[in-house]
């Protein structure tokens, strides 16, 4: 008769790839996990600050030259008070760490939100320039590179923001046949205040893990753009918000993070989604058969959002560091 088979003897551990993608660059080593084959993910510059070609550089206008509040770092921000948080259409509660839900069909999309920094005397920051909630990156057939939550994240918690270098549409034009194969990376962000101008985050070869984030039509993280100062109305220069990835949804550890890239990158390559929701916009041939229900996502997040409650001294940020800043030509 055979000897039993432990568990231990049936478990295999996951293949690390590389131990830390960033080099040392976030409060954390970020693995990379491959348990099908050695393949690791493409060579890029990893960075936790955004960079800036010569000419977006002269669009931005430096946090001196903008509007500060005048909040006391003891009493902090009051509602009606703080001329930063009259400038948002959210609301960021530092303790919990939590932005608020936006009110009726709205999404984080259609909103922002004005930071307080070191340029107010309060110095009350909603996003940080490192890696603010702990993460892998897996490999998965036909999907290829993935974000995974290693803790429980509550909705509404700010994870990451996304950088990489910045430029101007018309220097993102100029060279779009080089880029061309690469444009999966780029981030398109208009500036409301400035309707004319178009300045682009591309993480191509300079970004950091927010890369990595594959789509969903039902994403558990959204965009919110954080201004880094009030705006001054009438300035020849741009207020260049920071892309910040946020907990739309709770999310468990071993939870994929999943973002929208919208119905038009789809349209555009004429590929389906394969992302299987029960919301899925671009389907493919056999959604039908595999995609999920909405009474399925509904009891899902009914799951979620019990684990994040039971386990919400599990939801705190990574501690902080002070992050690199770079600059190009």
């Amino acid at each position: 008769m055979p000897a039993p088979v432990s568990f231990r003897s049936r478990y295999k551990p996951d293949k690390v790839v590389v131990e830390d993608l960033s080099i040392g660059a976030e409060p954390i080593p970020i693995r990379v996990i491959n348990n099908y084959s050695d393949e690791k993910p493409n060579i890029f510059n990893y960075a936790t600050s955004n960079r800036f070609t010569n000419d977006a550089s002269k669009m931005v206008a430096p946090v001196g030259d903008m509007k500060a509040c005048s909040c006391h770092p003891r009493s902090g921000c009051l509602p009606g008070e703080c001329e930063c948080e009259d400038a948002s259409s959210l609301i960021f509660d530092p303790e919990s760490r939590i932005v608020g839900q936006p009110i009726g069909t709205s999404t984080y999309n259609d909103h922002h939100y004005v930071e307080c920094g070191s340029h107010c005397k309060c110095n009350r920051y909603m996003s940080h320039d490192y890696l603010m909630k702990k993460v892998e990156i897996h490999y998965k057939p036909n999907m290829g590179f993935g974000v995974i939550a290693k803790q429980h994240i509550a909705a509404g918690m700010p994870i990451i923001n996304y950088v990489g270098t910045v430029v101007t549409k018309e220097y993102h034009d100029e060279y779009r046949n080089q880029l061309a194969s690469q444009t999966d990376y780029i981030f398109d962000n208009l500036n409301e205040e400035h309707s004319g101008i178009a300045v682009l985050t591309d993480a191509a070869h300079h970004g950091n893990i927010s890369r990595f984030i594959n789509h969903s039509c039902d994403p558990n993280t959204q965009i919110v753009k954080v201004y880094p100062y009030i705006y001054a109305h009438g300035s020849e220069k741009i207020s260049l918000p920071k892309i910040v990835i946020t907990a739309s949804q709770n999310i468990r550890p071993g939870d994929e993070l999943f973002v929208s890239y919208g119905s038009s990158y789809f349209h555009t390559r004429n590929i389906p989604c394969l992302c299987y929701t029960f919301c899925c916009f671009v389907p493919p041939f056999d959604f039908e058969e595999k995609a999920q229900t909405e009474k399925e996502a509904v009891e899902e997040r009914a799951v979620r959002r019990k684990a994040v409650r039971e386990n919400w001294h599990n939801t705190g940020d990574i501690p902080s560091i002070d992050p690199p800043v770079f600059d190009i030509d």
